[in-house]
């Protein structure tokens, strides 16, 4: 009596629920690795190179305001060490050395986000050409949604439906 009972509820869900199985929308789910459609790009070897180039040259100016600072500090321990500075030349040289120091420090960080804001600004248009890439195939071929596998959003995907080749495709990528 009690299989019998237990049969009839699983049926009676099976049978409630088809209606609602109908009605759902079925989902087509695409991924690309975007940071590998990045890399395969055209547009950013030159973009890499540009960006590469304009760090070397901040980089550059860091180096020589380093080699004057080592330099100077060198001469300070000199000093000290054969007693050849008087208190004010010691004074006078640590705050040198001192001043020298913040400049290199704040020239870093000004390097560092002029680099960045570089990069944004070389990068940025080649991104927007892969996001409407992405969103013209995603139309297209009528994917409700397409992961990011580089942003770590998917822990499994089925390889069928990586979308690398046909968004190649649509740039003209051809490696």
């Amino acid at each position: 009596m009690k299989k019998l009972i237990f049969t009839l509820a699983v049926v009676f869900m099976a049978v409630s629920a088809t209606p609602a199985f109908a009605q759902m929308k079925v989902q087509k789910l695409g991924y690309v690795n975007s940071m590998e459609l990045l890399d395969a790009m055209p547009e950013k070897k030159p973009a890499d190179a540009e960006l590469e180039k304009y760090a070397n040259d901040l980089y550059a100016n860091l180096e020589k305001m380093y080699a004057e600072y080592q330099k100077k500090v060198a001469e300070f321990q000199k000093g000290m060490q054969d007693r050849s500075l008087s208190e004010v030349d010691q004074e006078f040289k640590a705050n040198e050395i001192q001043s020298l120091e913040k400049r290199i420090n704040d020239f870093q960080e000004s390097a560092e986000e002029k680099v960045a804001k570089k990069r944004q600004s070389l990068y940025s248009p080649i991104v927007e050409k892969i996001n409407v890439a992405i969103q013209e195939v995603a139309k297209q071929d009528g994917y409700t949604y397409i992961f990011d596998l580089s942003a770590g959003m998917i822990l499994y995907a089925d390889e069928s439906e990586n979308l690398i080749a046909t968004l190649k495709k649509k740039l003209n990528i051809t490696n």
